[in-house]
């Protein structure tokens, strides 16, 4: 059989036999055995979620785990369950940490946003994410920037997939890739987007969404029209919502008190993921 029959045959047959918390419960199971590098090895490096068509890896044998993902359907489930169902094609969208583009891609293509801004510190995925806008050709582009909002920001170390404390460091070697220069959202913003055009904002940048909350206030209440935003411990402070840093309920709570006064209600929620629109 094809090695891309055998792809789409499996992914069907995954994903209708289990539920979605099912396959997160099997992700758990199998991701400390070596099931994910064998398929990642057996199976074309390419995924489709929501009707897109996903590049995993560039290498033979790219992140098994991320690509077991895909291939089951979890990965970034509840980002992309919301992004589907709240962001709508009235305006751009900005996906701060967009990894692959799994979540703004199919966004983008399911409800025909005008222009996508998708921004990626980590080299690896941000070749990656350029060519899945291509492959879906969707209108837009991928950025290579990290959102940094302290008096001296560190240099990036780009090469693994998640922020530590201010940096993102190598999960498989010491090695260090080229730096990416810290931006603001509203630099990004101003390069990106005409004057006073409206937005909506995809984020996952792993703790430092509280400080964008508190630097971008004025920008998300005058021109932020809904976002999607999963929720971290504050990296600056991470004692600050106590010693379960990751309860949601206290989360959400803390995003709340914060984005309330700036006009956005939470309209909708999954777990550390919520979703917001600004009250008209």
């Amino acid at each position: 059989m094809p090695r891309r029959l055998l792809k789409s045959a499996a992914r069907s047959a995954v994903r209708s036999l289990l539920p979605l918390e099912g396959r997160r419960r099997v992700m758990g199971f199998l991701e400390s055995t070596p099931i994910p590098t064998i398929l990642a090895r057996l199976l074309p490096a390419r995924v489709h979620i929501e009707g897109c068509e996903f590049l995993v890896s560039d290498a033979p044998v790219g992140d098994p785990r991320t690509f077991f993902e895909m291939l089951v359907g979890s990965h970034e489930s509840a980002e992309r369950k919301l992004a589907i169902e709240v962001f709508k094609g009235d305006a751009a969208l900005v996906d701060l940490g967009a990894g692959l583009g799994t979540v703004s891609v199919c966004a983008a293509a399911v409800h025909q946003i005008p222009y996508l801004v998708a921004c990626e510190p980590n080299p690896r995925l941000y070749g990656l994410l350029r060519r899945n806008l291509a492959i879906n050709r969707i209108d837009g582009q991928a950025v290579p920037a990290g959102i940094w909002y302290a008096q001296a920001p560190p240099a990036l170390e780009c090469a693994g997939s998640s922020w530590t404390t201010g940096r993102l460091t190598s999960e498989e070697s010491g090695d260090s890739l080229p730096t990416v220069v810290p931006k603001t959202l509203a630099a990004i913003v101003k390069e990106h987007l005409a004057d006073s055009e409206f937005f909506q904002l995809l984020c996952d940048i792993e703790g430092l969404e509280w400080q964008l909350f508190a630097h971008e206030s004025t920008l998300l209440a005058e021109r932020c029209l809904r976002m999607v935003v999963e929720l971290h411990s504050d990296l600056a402070t991470p004692s600050r919502f106590g010693a379960d840093t990751t309860a949601p309920d206290e989360l959400l709570g803390a995003a709340d008190r914060l984005l309330e006064p700036l006009g956005f209600m939470r309209i909708a929620q999954i777990s550390v993921v919520a979703a917001y629109e600004r009250d008209s």
